[in-house]
């Protein structure tokens, strides 16, 4: 009878702890597993024009570097729509609207800009081929804003210099 006892008991242990486990590891699992799914979700997609989303930044002002000579540009960009969401902003408000949908994103991009335009003297942009080059360099920046290769075209919508 004390066998029997013995085993019973040690099944019921073992019951119990296994019970345990599943009850206090399943959340954990569950947990991994969203984990696991956001990221993937949050990767950004390289830029496929058909799904890109439009932002438009804009009016931007700065001087040129070098002494006397000022630019305001209205600057629209293509951009992954994934890339956008996993950098804070909203595809829906990329539809062509003014901004990322974020303050915060909006506000980095601007600045970024404005440091290139700052680096840029005015015989450069004037030059044969100085708006592409300046296209070319702040697509860079964003791509390092929203990842390599999810940036379209860049355009420039207004570019007024003096």
């Amino acid at each position: 009878m004390r066998g029997f006892i013995r085993t019973l008991a040690t099944l019921v242990v073992g019951v119990a702890v296994g019970a345990a486990a599943v009850y206090f590891g399943l959340p954990t699992m569950i947990h991994a597993r969203a984990v696991a799914a956001a990221e993937v979700k949050l990767t950004p997609q390289p830029f496929h024009a058909a799904t890109a989303a439009v932002v438009t930044e804009g009016p931007i002002e700065s001087n040129l570097a070098g002494a006397g000579h000022y630019v305001s540009l209205t600057l629209s960009f293509q951009v992954s729509a994934s890339a956008l969401a996993a950098a804070g902003g909203s595809a829906a408000a990329g539809g062509g609207s003014t901004g990322t949908g974020s303050a915060l994103l909006d506000g980095r991009i601007d600045n970024l800009v404005t440091d290139v335009l700052r680096q840029t003297t005015y015989s450069q942009l004037q030059g044969s081929g100085g708006v592409s080059t300046l296209k070319a360099r702040i697509s860079e920046v964003l791509q390092s804003v929203f990842g390599p290769g999810t940036i379209g075209a860049v355009y420039f919508s207004k570019l007024v210099t003096q």
